[in-house]
């Protein structure tokens, strides 16, 4: 072991962290948890109005034939833990009374409650048993602000791109939009897009520490098989304290179990160009082809004890994305161009019953992607990437019910890995023109984590004199291993002030400070350790009165480069300027160990019917500081970018020597405030929830967010061309001088409405969103701003003031099944810029129209609010069975998506003038397009 080495193990934070880790060990091993996947029953037994004490309730599992028992108390009540999504037998028997059956479907996070009315017998316990059927999936109490989504929706529903985080979008404060080169990702909530949620698949938290997506990228395609899912449900305010890091919203979902019957099935879906039709920036349809095919396998090993369910899904397109230069002679880069890609996704549960009071479950995913794209709209095909995404998760987990079924105990040991490797298509300079951009200087780019995590989660029951209480406490810990490889801007960027230069007005060339030949300098390694303690207590004050009240502490030990002492701490400039105090990293930067969330709901049934229930609640949740800033930090002190005002030249080899020679200044490597809040968001919620029948509830829902500590970028050495001559801001030996802060901040209020009817296999989902959302600077993306003055509160691009979406399933005669989802949703501002340097800082990204030297301007404009401007779009599937014979079935199946064909506007111009101040004839245009409308065909094979 190096000496640098053993310096790290004996850091303060190390020895925590450790310290902590082993802890959790020993607790892992010596309780041989309640998990957001496993579900309370609860319910109260009456006879002749009265309470019932001592009644046996016995609920079974028909899948797997599972037991558990409980008896009621002396207020009638009773209590059952530990209990996964499925359909249950529920057997209630009392001295005296008739013994009654009913068939209940639990769902995932549901707070389920059953009331039995027993009538008087002549036998103390008769064979007579009373069915009555409550397959309930209408939900109107809950103790958060979320929605489930169901077995059958994940099955039948038409999802063009089979993203099963995708079918979110048919809950409410929830928007998705179709998908752009099989990309596409849900939003919701305060927080700027493709960042700030969280997905938990089976209790394994599947967030990633370097950019605060989850592993893997949601938008490039399904992280599991579509079908090898149960549920889930989406939470948009989750007021359980065991949630963590999802400041917009957070996905729970459950996979599929095996049971005592083998059931299984085989499908393939075909799309080709013949069932295209072409948007408006299209002259042809493309060659475009998808093929989706996958299987999945579920039954007892050995039966009543050992069950396996795996799946495999392979997505296979060939998508052509669509270039058009804003301006300019670039005809020849116009078109549709091909961008392959392949998603397999595989995904294995192996479940042991011990026992009726000990399971085990082991879960196992991959998941890899082999594609080409990041081009299209301004940016040529020339200028795209290959990606090639390793996925892998692992859980081995041990669910423990005490002998009278008031505690259960879940222990997790987890395991997630991303290999990540994006890489230019055509190697070299990267050409920015006013209408077009040719090449890459982003990439490549090479990112590793391994994830390794220590769960414990515990459910206690408790009844006394002043309610009753469900208890949950657990703890978090795990350890983070990361590496970052990306040698940017290794052959130059070139920017033109027109379309026709044939010199660049500016120019950056990125060499490394140690080895100034090769790319070596551009990796970085870290080292990270994370925890989490929780306690939720959901006490029943009253029959029909809940109280919920959490407390979660989190903390994260060097995610963020903490103990690396930056070279910038020896430069004698930087040090001197008090501005940049807080933001050189002299190896001591705080760790975040403050990060406390109260949480608080109540639900409230006024009227003691089980049926109208009032609803709230208040909540801190912490998200990340994504790892991304600390390798960017430690990356750009050894790989130094240099930039050339009138550079004279479009040849990377001589810019490279200049730097070289010596005598050329180096941009300041980014910098990082040493205390780096984390991103939060307080979130409320008041609403409530009726069911007008045992088929159809309504909840209506107001919410409010507010994110504190957004980070952001700031360029304090700007030049300041309010001046003659033009300085920089801070310090004339270096050129811009990058910060990451966390002094960002947005809202979202919205109301939000879900209706649903639901009788047999009939099921109708209505979602509404009313929403407001704003921001200190815009969701598009993450501007580097030189003022203040330019953070202010504004409506963003993620500003979608109205949203419905109507899912259906529907049986029909002879055989045949409809679904489909419609979404209407009104339209977003879109992203503006002046094009000139109005603030006189040499900057352009920072003018809005409408600015001036002191003041912002506006940083987007609403197209019109016509028609043509809504987002629209009609999804369907029809699905016959061709024929049966015993146990199988063979069906055909054919789907439009966007079956009207709708035009939907994906982007539009957003630069005003060139900077010579001259009208760009592009602005408030539309520049690209959704999807038209596509057909699929499909078959598929079931036991």
């Amino acid at each position: 072991m190096s000496p640098a080495s053993y310096r790290r193990l004996l850091t303060p934070a190390s020895w925590v962290a450790r310290v902590l880790v082993a802890g959790a060990l020993v607790v892992l091993h010596s309780t041989t948890a309640i998990a957001q996947n496993t579900i309370t029953l609860e319910g109260a037994v009456k006879g002749d109005g009265a309470p019932i004490v001592g009644a046996q309730i016995t609920i079974t599992n028909v899948a797997t034939n599972e037991v558990a028992r409980a008896l009621t108390r002396a207020t009638g009540d009773f209590r059952v833990l530990g209990l996964y999504s499925g359909q249950y037998t529920v057997n209630v028997r009392a001295i005296g009374y008739r013994q009654r059956t009913d068939t209940v479907q639990l769902v995932i996070g549901q707070r389920a409650r059953l009331e039995f009315e027993l009538e008087k017998g002549a036998a103390e316990l008769e064979a007579q048993t009373v069915v009555a059927e409550r397959v309930k999936q209408v939900e109107v109490q809950r103790m958060s602000v979320s929605a489930p989504v169901m077995k059958e929706e994940i099955e039948n529903l038409p999802f063009n791109s089979r993203g099963i985080m995708n079918l979110a979008g048919i809950a409410p404060g929830i928007k998705t939009y179709s998908a752009q080169s099989g990309r596409t990702l849900p939003s919701g909530g305060a927080a700027p897009d493709l960042r700030f949620f969280n997905v938990y698949m089976d209790g394994v938290e599947m967030k990633s520490l370097y950019n605060g997506n989850i592993v893997g990228l949601g938008q490039t395609g399904s992280p599991l098989p579509q079908e090898g899912l149960e549920q889930f449900r989406v939470y948009l305010n989750p007021y359980d304290a065991e949630f963590t890091r999802a400041g917009s919203y957070v996905i729970s979902a459950e996979s599929r179990r095996g049971t005592n019957q083998w059931k299984g099935s085989g499908f393939g879906f075909l799309q080709n160009k013949n069932m295209l039709a072409r948007n408006a920036f299209q002259t042809k349809v493309p060659d475009y082809g998808r093929t989706q095919l996958g299987f999945n396998i579920a039954g007892p090993l050995k039966k009543d004890k050992l069950f396996i369910a795996t799946s495999y899904e392979l997505t296979s397109t060939d998508f052509y994305l669509d270039v058009n230069p804003i301006s300019g002679p670039w005809d020849q880069y116009r078109g549709s161009f091909l961008a392959p890609n392949k998603n397999h996704t595989g995904f294995t549960r192996l479940t042991y019953v011990q026992s009726p009071r000990i399971t085990y479950d082991f879960m196992g995913s991959a998941r890899y992607l082999r594609g080409e794209g990041n081009f299209g709209a301004r940016t040529a095909a020339i200028s795209g990437i290959s990606q090639t995404y390793d996925i892998y998760t692992a859980q081995l987990r041990q669910r423990y019910l005490s002998q009278g079924g008031n505690f259960v105990n879940e222990a997790s040991l987890q395991y997630v890995s991303w290999s990540h490797n994006e890489a230019p298509l055509t190697p070299g300079r990267q050409m920015t023109y006013p209408g077009v951009i040719l090449g890459t200087s982003g990439f490549p780019l090479i990112l590793t984590e391994k994830h390794f995590r220590a769960v414990n989660r515990s459910t206690l029951n408790i009844d006394n004199a002043g309610g009753s209480h469900v208890v949950k406490f657990g703890v978090e810990l795990s350890t983070i291993d990361a590496m970052q490889n990306q040698p940017n801007n290794v052959n130059g960027t070139f920017n033109f002030a027109t379309d026709t230069s044939t010199m660049p007005l500016s120019a950056s060339i990125a060499v490394g400070f140690n080895d100034r030949t090769g790319t070596s300098d551009a990796i970085a390694n870290a080292t990270g350790y994370t925890t989490g303690l929780y306690i939720n207590d959901e006490w029943r004050m009253k029959p029909n009165f809940t109280l919920s009240l959490g407390l979660r502490w989190d903390a994260e030990f060097n995610t963020m480069n903490n103990d690396y002492v930056t070279p910038w701490s020896k430069d004698p400039v930087l040090t001197a300027i008090p501005s940049l105090k807080d933001y050189i990293n002299t190896g001591n930067r705080k760790n975040q160990l403050g990060n406390i969330s109260p949480r608080i709901s109540f639900s409230w049934d006024p009227f003691k019917d089980n049926r109208t229930f009032v609803r709230g609640g208040f909540g801190i949740i912490y998200d990340r500081v994504t790892s991304f800033m600390g390798f960017q930090e430690r990356r750009n002190s050894t790989w130094r970018t240099y930039t050339f005002a009138n550079p004279g030249t479009t040849d990377p080899d001589v810019l490279r020597q200049r730097v070289i020679a010596g005598g050329v200044t180096a941009a300041a490597p980014i910098l990082m405030n040493n205390n780096m809040k984390t991103p939060n968001a307080k979130q409320m919620s008041i609403g409530f929830g009726h069911q007008l029948t045992s088929e159809f509830g309504f909840n209506v829902d107001y919410v409010r967010q507010h994110m504190d500590n957004l980070y952001v970028q700031r360029n304090p050495n700007y030049v300041d061309r309010s001046v003659t001559p033009n300085v920089r801001k801070l310090t004339p030996a270096f050129g811009d001088i990058l910060i990451w802060d966390d002094i960002g901040q947005s809202d979202y209020s919205s109301v939000l409405l879900q209706a649903t009817y639901q009788r047999n296999k009939m099921r109708f989902n209505l979602a509404y969103t009313l929403g407001w959302y704003q921001g200190d600077f815009d969701t598009a993306a993450l501007p580097t701003y030189t003022y203040n003055f330019l953070f202010n509160r504004q409506r963003t691009t993620g500003d979608e003031r109205h949203r419905i979406v109507l899912s259906d399933i529907v049986p029909l005669p002879l055989g045949f099944t409809f679904s489909s989802v419609a979404t209407i949703a009104s339209p977003r501002p879109f992203l503006t810029t002046d094009g000139r340097d109005i603030n006189l800082n040499n900057v352009l990204g920072d003018d809005y129209p409408g600015g001036t030297p002191t003041a912002t301007g506006n940083r987007t404009t609403m197209p019109a609010n016509s028609w043509n401007n809504w987002y629209r779009t009609v999804d369907v599937r029809l699905t016959r069975s061709l024929f049966t014979w015993n146990s199988t079935k063979v069906s055909a199946s054919a789907e439009a998506f966007n079956v009207f064909n709708f035009n939907n506007t994906l982007s539009f111009g957003g630069t005003q003038f060139l900077a010579n101040g001259n009208p760009v004839a592009s602005f408030g245009r539309p520049t690209a397009a959704y999807g038209a409308r596509m057909g699929q065909v499909g078959m598929r094979f079931e036991f």
